[in-house]
């Protein structure tokens, strides 16, 4: 389980910083900041200055104190930020090179997403508007970063300008929740005790549909007929899915989306039958190949995870499948 929070190729931010397995990505790392510059046209005192202007605010990021002193968490950033706009960019340019080669492009999206890897959105932001100031025909970091991650963007968002993003695990749960303008959903303080397996609904009448919303959220139950967005169940779902859950337990205690959602499937799914099922009715694309596989990694998400709360809608969805 641990692994779903631990980078394979490279670690971004203080946490993971240090970490012998990954000193191949540090010394790429630095060919990048060199390149960035090249790109950018600045000197490096420039970026320095930037950066020790916002280390307070940077630090105040992180929900401990880091142990760095200013030199090494300064180095730290300038390294980091730099190494992933000219991943960013290299990306947007179909630049494959041994810089940045689709095998690589992979496992970066994967280790760019981890909580414990994540350093503030903002500060990229910062650096990226003092290195391209005025070019008002190139792609925003906005645009960039959107790029990057568009596997991911299940929904097909289109880039916000100015849009708040925490950090890079804090876009992947935007992209997994409905398009904006979003309703407020109302938590409960009670929880589902009992749902039926989704082989139990069927055999008691319930019709399974697709939903036509790409949003995992949209759950409907109306008129015998139990609305389920189609899910993709691939080798990263559970790296995915942990972090997504583990930044909502820690942040968004009243809007534990995601977390409400598996909860859900979790009920659902009982047995390699309701696997079958699901899949027979599209509600789920397995690409794990076995149906077990899949019915352990949906019924394992769920593990150590707290609840004291959630949505109104997923209760009144859940008491009205069990009466």
């Amino acid at each position: 389980m641990t692994s779903s929070y631990t980078p394979k190729v490279v670690s971004i931010g203080p946490f993971h910083q240090g970490n012998r397995r990954l000193q191949t990505m540090e010394k790429k790392k630095v060919r990048c900041l060199n390149s960035f510059l090249e790109r950018v046209g600045l000197n490096l005192e420039d970026l320095v200055s930037t950066i020790k202007q916002l280390e307070g605010r940077t630090r105040g990021y992180y929900g401990e104190i880091i142990q760095l002193n200013s030199n090494d968490f300064v180095k730290m950033i300038l390294l980091d930020v730099s190494f992933i706009l000219e991943m960013f960019w290299k990306y947007a340019e179909s630049a494959w090179s041994s810089d940045l080669s689709p095998w690589l492009h992979a496992s970066l999206m994967k280790d760019f997403i981890l909580l414990e890897n994540q350093i503030p959105f903002f500060i990229i932001e910062e650096l990226f508007d003092l290195a391209f100031p005025f070019l008002p025909n190139s792609p925003s970091l906005i645009v960039l970063t959107f790029k990057f991650f568009v596997e991911f963007n299940i929904q097909k968002f289109e880039p916000i300008p100015n849009m708040k993003i925490k950090h890079l695990t804090d876009l992947l749960r935007i992209f997994q929740q409905p398009p904006p303008p979003r309703p407020q959903r109302e938590r409960k303080d009670e929880l589902i005790k009992h749902l039926y397996s989704a082989t139990q609904l069927h055999e008691a009448g319930v019709k399974f549909k697709v939903s036509s919303g790409n949003s995992l959220l949209e759950l409907e139950f109306t008129n015998g007929v139990l609305e389920i967005p189609c899910i993709y169940l691939s080798g990263r779902t559970e790296t995915v899915t942990r972090n997504i859950v583990a930044f909502e337990q820690c942040h968004f205690f009243e809007e534990e989306y995601i977390t409400d959602y598996y909860f859900i499937l979790d009920f659902l799914i009982n047995t390699t039958r309701d696997v079958d099922l699901l899949c027979d009715k599209k509600n789920i694309v397995n690409y794990l190949g076995d149906n077990s596989a899949a019915m352990s990694l949906v019924n394992n998400l769920n593990k150590e995870i707290v609840w004291l709360k959630m949505s109104s809608d997923y209760y009144s969805l859940s008491v009205r499948n069990t009466e």
